[in-house]
């Protein structure tokens, strides 16, 4: 009968796992035979059982140490090491007991990986004399591999950019890797006046979307002011990552991969919507490059809001005249906001401006998706309507913000629960069609009733659990609670399992925290003074 392995060399699970985002054994210049078994085990065995990747309950294949501490590597007897009993049929057969082969996909390791590896147990497996702190991160291995196959020269390395998703994907939360997928979709796609959709690409083991600059009319300056507006706080240092330093070497671009989820939220609200829209700085503009044509259909239809006088609450109704133009791409929605009427001088402006004392606009990109523009009486674009006119409950600040707040209410197009003073069947008619072109453009990044934008932008705000830290720093758990013991700075900002972070705190610390729990690699001979 076949034994399977259930003690430490847990092989007995057979599971497709995906490559980590976490922070892997590096051995820096490590004698040759140990650097050949771990780069051997590194490529065939690591994408499983590679903390936190733990098929099987085994998770520290690239620990070199561990193996023979732990008795699956027996050290100068290959025929008595667990872990070559399931690599190799050869030493499997002689084995005296039966182990389940591996690795699971049925892939064939090549005779010099299998000559490596028993060489370095028949020299006595010997432990790496040098720590091996160095951090090679999985995903950005994979993002540079993929990159290399991408290049051409007609397409060149500058005009890529990645979207990270490992954390999504890691967490095991099907829905939120789902989410921001999506989320990353519709925002590129909200930010292109280019005529067609482009779903962004999956690469690696559902590790990062390739983004194409040239597909959504961002050109590398504008990816570069993104990053350098939202003060990107998770990329490892030059000289700290081979992968990620190459990736920059390449599209010469100091952050050329960075969170899919941290994009969203910068990008999805001003000033760097508007920088990478294109947007102008005043309406008329704007209206210019639309080509409006045509008188508008004018409706006027009641908002109303609660608000607070000396303590009671009251319901205050606004009419706001809402117009609907035809536009060069399609359509161009506006709807004009006064303040509360205060006499007959304001009251002969809501009757006759063009501005009011703020617009908001709905149009239609070339695409079909939504352009957003937010202006206040003098027809400026500003980056938050005020909220004496507009509230969005959801902003910490109630603030109604171009224009994430606009991709959360107009999540499945134009709203058709407005009432308009006097019921027009055009009015309604001329919703419905818009929505058409703007439900079929986005069909490509799903159909539910919360903006995947606005719901990724909200899940990366929200507090850290103890598990998702460690996550953070590509660690699992139990590792991280070992490095909150060994290390008074690390339990400094962690105290102990139950802790939890601020996103803010964490993306400040985390430079500091991970050169603790990853430090950098030390200097190679004669690069010091």
């Amino acid at each position: 009968m076949r034994k399977y392995i259930v003690l430490s060399f847990g092989f007995a699970v057979a599971v497709t796992a995906v490559f980590s985002p976490r922070s892997t054994r590096s051995q820096p210049n490590p004698p040759p035979l140990e650097k050949a078994a771990y780069t051997a085990l590194q490529r065939h065995c690591a994408r499983c059982h590679d903390a936190p990747d733990d098929s099987g309950g085994f998770d520290y294949v690239l620990d070199l140490d561990k193996l023979v501490a732990a008795g699956d590597v027996v050290p100068r007897s290959p025929e008595s090491s667990p872990i070559m009993c399931a690599l190799d049929p050869t030493i499997g057969n002689a084995c005296k007991t039966s182990y389940n082969r591996m690795p699971a996909d049925d892939e064939i390791i090549p005779g010099p990986d299998i000559d490596a590896l028993v060489q370095w147990i028949r020299a006595g497996a010997p432990s790496v004399t040098t720590p091996a702190p160095a951090c090679a991160n999985r995903a950005h291995i994979e993002i540079l591999a993929d990159l290399k196959k991408t290049q051409t020269p007609t397409m060149p390395a500058n005009r890529f950019r990645y979207l990270l998703l490992t954390p999504q994907r890691d967490s095991g939360d099907d829905v939120a890797f789902a989410r921001v997928r999506a989320a990353a979709g519709k925002l590129l796609n909200s930010l292109s006046w280019r005529a067609d959709i482009h779903v962004p690409p999956v690469v690696g083991r559902n590790t990062a979307l390739r983004i194409d600059l040239d597909r959504y009319g961002i050109s590398p300056a504008d990816w570069d002011y993104v990053v350098a507006e939202g003060k990107y706080p998770y990329a490892p240092a030059p000289g700290r990552d081979t992968e990620y330093d190459g990736l920059r070497g390449l599209t010469g671009a100091s952050f050329p991969a960075v969170r899919a989820d941290w994009f969203e939220k910068v990008a999805s609200a001003d000033p760097a919507y508007s920088r990478l829209l294109r947007l102008p700085s005043d309406l008329a503009q704007l209206e210019t490059i639309l080509a409006i044509s045509g008188p508008p259909q004018r409706v006027t239809v009641s908002r109303s809001k609660i608000v607070n006088t000396n303590g009671s609450r009251i319901i205050e109704r606004r009419e706001i005249p809402v117009n609907k133009h035809y536009s060069k791409p399609g359509y161009y929605w506006k709807t004009i906001d006064f303040l509360p009427a205060k006499g007959p001088q304001h009251a002969s402006k809501h009757a006759t401006s063009n501005t009011g004392d703020g617009q908001e606009i709905i149009f239609s990109l070339p695409n079909g998706m939504h352009g957003f523009y937010l202006t206040n009486d003098q027809g400026n674009r500003v980056d938050a309507g005020p909220t004496t006119l507009v509230i969005d409950r959801t902003d910490s600040e109630r603030k109604v913000r171009l224009a994430r707040s606009c991709f959360s209410c107009h999540v499945d197009g134009l709203r058709e629960d407005v009432a308009p003073d006097a019921p027009s069947s055009t009015f309604f008619g001329a919703i419905a069609n818009d929505n058409v072109s703007y439900r079929l453009a986005s069909r490509p990044f799903g159909e539910s009733s919360v903006d995947p934008i606005f719901g990724a932008v909200r899940a990366y705000g929200q507090d850290l659990e103890f598990w998702q830290i460690a996550a953070e720093l590509g660690l699992t758990g139990g590792t991280l609670a070992e490095k909150i013991v060994a290390n008074a700075e690390v339990r400094a900002s962690i105290p102990d399992r139950k802790a939890t972070m601020k996103r803010r705190a964490l993306e400040t610390s985390l430079s500091t925290l991970s050169g603790l729990v990853c430090p950098p690699p030390p200097p190679r001979p004669g690069s010091g003074p």
